[in-house]
């Protein structure tokens, strides 16, 4: 018998690795967006005329690094050029080349662009290759299964009871004990399946395949002409019993108590992204302040005593990070906070501002995300079935070699 249109549940369960591929892609694109945006730009300074310039002393040290130059009308000319974390780079002189029709926008000579995709790829490229494999697996056990359903391999009329995981409701393992089990009895073997039913009460259903652990098996429901498609291949005997045979549908009981991860995921994310304040209040109240280096130090990047006066004439004295060399009596423009004075960053920067929400609330926020997703999949409610006769599953009884079996005895009261 030729396979004919997929079950809803399979086509679903097939697709469900690419969503989460999309998922991934997003949020890759809202952590490095920084990145995404400046690499264009960054590769038009890269072609550009090259120049000599100086990079300042107010680099911080990060990923921005503000230089100067001179243009060709004469005037000294303020730019942002990209770099990588812990680069070699230091305040002083440096060629760099720069997009005349972007005179703010510079390239590091020697610095290769490519760099700026290393962290995106690390954390997307594994990502995208596990989604990927994934995908195939269950493109392939779904191929294997209906390979299995049409071919003329024996079949094993056997007792079938469908159970909800302990764990995720929506993850659905059938137990296969012989004709003749008594109540009590240990299963032969589960096998997970792609899609459940509302009806766990055991069942007559027919074997397909190699029922024992390993083993790849078919199910089929003669009395709903359904076909019960596994999800990987049999899994061991396991040590649920057989239950009685209920006069009606025993439903999973589902604990109000599963919610709780979710919650206390969502509350964690408001939290972390709620923390600090926006980086664009932060920028509008600032305001651009002239510093003196107090305390200079040697070529690496660390905490720097300036002092500085806001508009309103106080004077202030704080430590912020500078790259070196610094040497005190250094003078250079940074932007500061009125309402914090010892709030200190470079100005131009993308970086996360202090007192704004940092890069460690984003990260703690986008992980309570995904677990908050990874909790309401694992935890909603089943979505409830109702199986006509004659269910057009892709396997019919013939496929099994057997002829239709009536529906079996209801258990006596």
């Amino acid at each position: 018998m030729r396979p004919g249109r997929r079950d809803q549940a399979v086509r679903r369960w097939l697709r469900r690795p690419l969503w989460w591929l999309g998922a991934s892609v997003l949020i890759v694109a809202a952590l490095f967006g920084s990145d995404l945006v400046a690499f264009p730009r960054q590769q038009r300074a890269a072609h550009g005329q090259v120049v000599e310039g100086r990079i300042l002393g107010s680099w911080d040290g990060g990923t921005d690094v503000p230089v100067a130059y001179t243009s060709n009308g004469g005037d000294e000319v303020t730019a942002t050029a990209r770099t990588t974390d812990g680069s070699d780079e230091r305040v002083g002189p440096v060629r760099i080349s720069v997009d005349p029709d972007h005179p703010t926008d510079a390239h590091l000579q020697g610095f290769d662009q490519s760099q700026l995709w290393v962290g995106s790829l690390t954390l997307l490229g594994p990502a995208v290759a596990a989604i990927l494999l994934w995908w195939w697996t269950r493109r392939r056990r779904v191929r294997r299964s209906e390979a299995l359903a049409a071919s003329d391999v024996p079949s094993f009329r056997m007792i079938g009871v469908p159970r909800p995981g302990r764990v995720s409701p929506r993850r659905w393992r059938m137990g296969l004990y012989p004709l003749d089990a008594p109540v009590g009895a240990a299963p032969v073997c589960s096998v997970a399946m792609i899609d459940g039913d509302d009806d766990i009460r055991p069942r007559m259903v027919e074997v397909k395949g190699q029922p024992r652990p390993g083993g790849e098996v078919v199910v089929w429901e003669p009395a709903t002409d359904r076909v019960w498609w596994p999800a990987a291949r049999v899994l061991l005997s396991g040590t649920r019993k057989l239950p009685e045979r209920a006069p009606q549908a025993q439903a999973p009981t589902y604990s109000a108590w599963r919610w709780a991860v979710p919650i206390v995921a969502a509350v964690v994310m408001i939290a972390a992204f709620e923390s600090g304040e926006s980086p664009e209040a932060l920028k509008a109240r600032s305001e651009v302040v002239l510093v003196t280096v107090v305390t200079g130090h040697g070529a690496e990047t660390g905490p720097t005593l300036v002092s500085y006066r806001l508009a309103d004439g106080s004077a202030h004295r704080t430590t912020v990070a500078l790259a070196g060399p610094q040497r005190t009596g250094d003078r250079y423009r940074l932007r500061a906070d009125p309402e914090h004075p010892d709030r200190l960053w470079q100005p131009g920067t993308s970086e996360s501002l202090p007192g704004a929400g940092g890069s460690a609330s984003e990260t703690v926020g986008t992980l309570a995300l995904l677990v908050l997703v990874l909790g309401i999949v694992v935890v909603r409610r089943p979505r409830p079935r109702q199986l006509p006769t004659g269910y057009p599953g892709l396997v019919g009884p013939r496929a099994f070699g057997a002829p239709r079996l009536p529906p079996p005895p209801p258990a006596s009261p």
